[in-house]
């Protein structure tokens, strides 16, 4: 079983931000898994990143996250390794990718552009939309986070795919 996201931003702006998993059971909603700063997720104008799971994107990625913090809702946060079993073994509701907090930065001026949040249309819990549509940038974009499962009948694989592009 797979589930990956892939990152193409076709847009000016650097997009940086935090990816996170969450349970998709919606049981508990506190649950999440995401890259502990320094750790950020980063694409530049015609990057594409690919994160497939905690341990794995650390080969598929071009900026692999080496710490993540987990948030239980009931114990404070606390960061791991992606090797750290826990992530594989103790948390079999935390695996599929969830939202991103992100900021979009002008290269030219190092700024924030637009700070936002976005989720997979599929995630029970979060409150964030799954598109957005900046306005009063100098480059309008929009975003979207598109969830699909694997049309092969018996696969569980799903792809996430957060597109940013230029309006």
């Amino acid at each position: 079983m797979a589930h990956l996201v892939i990152f193409n931003n076709s847009t000016k702006y650097v997009y940086h931000g935090q990816i996170a998993a969450g349970d998709f059971t919606g049981s508990n909603c506190a649950l999440t898994v995401k890259n502990f700063d320094p750790s950020v997720v980063k694409a530049n104008l015609g990057e594409e990143l690919r994160y497939e799971d905690f341990k794995g994107q650390m080969n598929s990625s071009i900026y692999p996250v080496n710490m993540w913090e987990i948030n239980d809702g009931v114990v404070p946060p606390y960061t791991v390794y992606p090797w750290d079993p826990i992530l594989s073994y103790d948390m079999p509701n935390i695996t599929k990718w969830a939202f991103t907090e992100f900021d979009l930065i002008d290269p030219n001026t190092g700024n924030t552009a637009y700070t936002g949040q976005l989720q997979s249309p599929a995630y029970p819990c979060a409150s964030y939309p799954n598109h957005i549509t900046t306005i009063g940038l100098p480059t309008n974009v929009y975003m979207e986070w598109i969830y699909m499962t694997d049309p092969i009948p018996g696969n569980t694989n799903t792809i996430n795919a957060v597109i940013i592009n230029d309006l």
